[in-house]
């Protein structure tokens, strides 16, 4: 083989290593919180999926304060509009009683849609099936 051969080789495994440890990082340090953190230093706006299912309970929820929660209606369009608090625009998610986000065959029917840059997600994808379970499971 020659140098370049192996320069090619090098690389692909030093990018194949970093994206493993990168993602290993995030992984292991999940967040205690029972939802899903959207934010952004610019307006944005989430619709998610309609597509949940679960117990007689099942429910989507969101807030923009982290106090007050919606329900979500899977009959209608549920964009939702992040609200500015201090230097940020913050949307949470969170569910109950869901077995099911997607249509069970692991394809989404409905994707969720984000409008607006630079929107980044912490948490713990979890608590879209159940907060109260995860909270349960982390207490």
């Amino acid at each position: 083989m020659n140098i370049k051969r192996y320069g090619v080789i090098f690389t692909r495994l030093l990018v194949v290593l970093l994206s493993i440890f990168s993602c290993k990082a995030e992984i292991s340090a999940p967040s205690p919180t029972t939802y899903l953190t959207f934010s952004s230093n610019k307006e944005f706006s989430i619709t998610p999926s309609n597509d949940w299912q679960g117990g007689p309970n099942s429910a989507l929820e969101v807030s923009t304060d982290n106090k007050v929660w919606e329900k979500l209606d899977k009959l209608k369009p549920n964009t939702k509009k992040a609200l500015k608090a201090g230097d940020s625009y913050y949307l949470y998610f969170r569910g109950t009683d869901n077995n099911k986000i997607g249509n069970g065959d692991g394809i989404i029917n409905e994707p969720w849609i984000i409008q607006g840059t630079d929107v980044s997600c912490i948490g713990n994808i979890e608590t879209l099936l159940d907060y109260n379970g995860y909270r349960r499971k982390t207490s």
